[in-house]
């Protein structure tokens, strides 16, 4: 509208101050309706919506990575160590290959034992064949801990004594391969400091050794093998790989 189509209407005189506001937000009005129609900017809303997600994806991360720090076990001490029966242990003196050893328990947990690369101690892990304990008490001395599960030998054929031989008992091999499969390394070397071994164990299905100490189990107890576990790692008298 023309300044002289208003001064028509309003007989000649000038819009007020209040006729001009009003007019003001009839016009505001009018964009905001046209806005409205052409839809809504959501720019802002998307902007905030992505940093929100970033903050909590962030913060997802560090409680995932804190939580799944790799395990690793650290030489108990003191009353930390008493997991088990206690044994009196003997003196760890080496004897040439082939000489029998003698022990005052049975399984042995400390005693005489071979020096043998490769064999006596034996690699860190689990067996099927049976290996005698002048192999493994010897890494009994270097602080690991080693599992005996009794798995029946095959009848020889023929009178021949059947030696070296994979024995299969998997009740009795399943849970302790899975055990060692998933048993934490040691913090001083980073190993699993396990051997399992098939062994007759007197009276019992199962026992974990390590030197001076010792449990028996008739049913495996994968949490009460952890707890001897992480209480006598390293805790032999020599702390070797």
């Amino acid at each position: 509208m023309d300044q002289q189509s208003q001064a028509r209407e309003t007989g000649g005189r000038r819009p007020s101050r209040a006729s001009r506001k009003l007019a003001e937000k009839r016009v505001r009005r009018a964009e905001r309706t046209a806005r409205k129609k052409r839809g809504r900017d959501w720019t802002p809303i998307m902007y905030v919506s992505m940093m929100v997600a970033l903050v909590l994806g962030a913060l997802v991360l560090v409680a995932y990575s804190g939580s799944h720090v790799p395990k690793s076990i650290n030489p108990a001490v003191g009353a930390q160590q008493n997991v088990g029966e206690r044994v009196r242990t003997e003196p760890a003196n080496h004897i040439p290959s082939g000489t029998q050893a003698h022990y005052l328990t049975d399984p042995p947990t400390s005693g005489q034992h071979y020096n043998v690369r490769g064999e006596a101690p034996l690699p860190w892990g689990f067996y099927a064949q049976a290996y005698p304990p002048e192999d493994w008490v010897h890494n009994l001395e270097h602080g690991g801990v080693v599992i005996l599960y009794n798995c029946p030998q095959p009848q020889p054929t023929g009178g021949a004594q059947l030696i070296e031989t994979d024995l299969s008992c998997p009740d009795s091999q399943s849970p302790v391969q899975d055990f060692i499969s998933s048993a934490p390394p040691d913090a001083l070397f980073h190993e699993v400091k396990i051997v399992a071994t098939p062994y007759p164990v007197p009276g019992h299905r199962f026992a974990i050794v390590a030197w001076g100490w010792r449990l028996l189990m008739d049913s495996w107890d994968s949490g009460l093998a952890e707890r001897f576990y992480e209480a006598h790692v390293d805790n032999g008298p020599e702390r070797i790989p």
